[in-house]
């Protein structure tokens, strides 16, 4: 992460140290997040790379992003305070994003068994712990997943939205509008730039008229 200063804003300033010759610092995390953190990055890279700086998909991206490393690492913010994730919490996460990146609806039964945890148990301490009940935080996923499959890559959007487990169109549709503000055809035409989009081997496409 070449960014030492917005890692001091958001870590204790003890926490690292920023090497003189360098301003790359190196994280790690555990294998088990690893599908996460890449989705993360991903979506953070094509965000970046069409110029969405400013936009609230990039800033909430890396906001996830550093959340995630705060909770590897048990540190937080200037002062050392600490948002620790309950177990069952970082389990009901990792289920809701296997589910959402391979399409498939929420598995309340397996996210139950998984964390040990009634559904209404889940969406106490998803509430508590990430401001978001369960389903809002999936949908909110999802949505994610799609946007970032709208910018990389030719796909249909009918295609997309059933990949990524919309019942309809018209959900993904209103779902996009939520999140962005736009539909997902005006979310695609808006960021690829000038009609180009990017294939899964990161090279430009001009998507077809």
């Amino acid at each position: 992460i070449e960014s030492p200063d917005a890692l001091g804003l958001f870590f204790v300033p003890t926490f690292f140290e920023i090497p003189q010759e360098s301003r790359v610092q190196v994280f790690t995390c555990r294998e088990s997040q690893l599908s996460f953190v890449f989705s993360l990055f991903d979506l953070l890279h094509q965000s970046l790379r069409t110029g969405r700086h400013g936009e609230p998909v990039s800033r909430v991206t890396l906001l996830e992003i550093l959340l995630l490393l705060g909770d590897e690492y048990h540190v937080y913010w200037r002062g050392g305070n600490r948002l620790a994730i309950p177990e069952e919490v970082n389990v009901a996460l990792q289920v809701v994003e296997t589910a959402v990146a391979s399409g498939g609806r929420l598995p309340i039964k397996l996210l139950q068994s998984e964390s040990g945890q009634s559904q209404e148990e889940l969406n106490q301490a998803f509430r508590k712990h990430l401001g978001l009940s369960l389903t809002d935080y999936a949908q909110g996923r999802r949505v994610r997943h799609a946007a970032q499959r709208l910018v990389g890559s030719t796909d249909p959007v009918d295609s997309i939205s059933a990949n990524f487990g919309f019942s309809d169109r018209s959900q993904m549709d209103k779902a996009f509008d939520g999140a962005f503000g736009m539909a997902p055809d005006a979310y695609r035409m808006k960021f690829g730039i000038n009609g180009v989009a990017m294939d899964a081997g990161g090279k430009d496409t001009k998507t077809p008229a």
